[in-house]
């Protein structure tokens, strides 16, 4: 906590206390998009928690205080890896350790984005470690300097699927920033966007360890589920005329 004094240049206003489910080890989902969001975050949850940090480069005074902190380090890009980490942090959790996860995996700058798609792992973990999910939002006036974080209700997901939890999950957070942006800016018409433009382009000058281009890399892109293929296959059920003729135009190629 007294190096993450020197982290942080904001004042932190924390809006509510978060009211975990008794008996359940917790894990806190918090959204990203700079670098002092980890030691405002741990400075807001009061109690000592592991982070799960994607490998990347560090400063090495931040690498100090990670090893200090506790992290939990991941490959982003290694399905093997993510899987050997996922089993780590069950472990972690079931002797009653709390844990900090960031589910976009990477900085979210923009608000046009509310929470960047999410990967199911993090409903994996609290299922097989029967854990609950403490959202948190973070929020930043840089024109004030001020930082404010709210925590949600607690979730468990044991009752759904990880398709479900994740898109449970995703929407409790969305809504939590959701209404801290609603309350601090103005109507969209009357956004300056070089203004806003200006804020993306000093996050990542802030911490120019950062490796942009890798960070972009991890979001993660949503699989596509429409199957052209079963979508179109009843065409080859119906009989070539000239009434018919206009299904099977060049719009129907399923390669283009």
């Amino acid at each position: 906590m007294l190096l993450s004094k020197t982290k942080v240049k904001y004042k932190i206003k924390v809006e509510n206390d978060y009211m975990p489910v008794s008996d359940k080890p917790i894990i806190f989902a918090c959204n990203h998009s700079a670098f002092p969001d980890i030691p405002i975050a741990l400075k807001a949850i009061k109690h000592h928690c592991y982070t799960l940090l994607g490998k990347q480069n560090l400063a090495f005074a931040d690498k100090i205080f990670f090893f200090l902190s506790g992290v939990i380090w991941v490959d982003r890009k290694d399905k093997t890896d993510t899987l050997k980490t996922k089993q780590y942090i069950v472990e972690y959790l079931k002797k009653n350790k709390s844990v900090l996860w960031f589910p976009e995996a990477t900085w979210n700058l923009t608000d046009n984005l509310l929470m960047l798609p999410m990967r199911w792992g993090i409903i994996e973990v609290a299922q097989k470690a029967r854990a609950q999910i403490i959202p948190i939002a973070i929020d930043y006036d840089k024109d004030k300097m001020l930082c404010r974080i709210c925590f949600g209700e607690p979730f468990v997901a044991e009752n759904f699927t990880k398709q479900q939890g994740i898109i449970i999950l995703r929407d409790d957070m969305a809504t939590l920033r959701w209404d801290f942006i609603s309350k601090r800016e103005a109507k969209r018409n009357e956004i300056d966007i070089h203004k806003e433009q200006k804020k993306i382009f000093q996050a990542v000058y802030d911490y120019p360890p950062l490796n942009w281009n890798y960070e972009k890399s991890c979001i993660y892109q949503l699989p596509n589920t429409i199957n052209y293929k079963d979508a179109f296959a009843h065409l080859q059920n119906i009989p070539t005329n000239h009434n018919t003729a206009f299904l099977f135009n060049k719009r129907l190629n399923i390669n283009s």
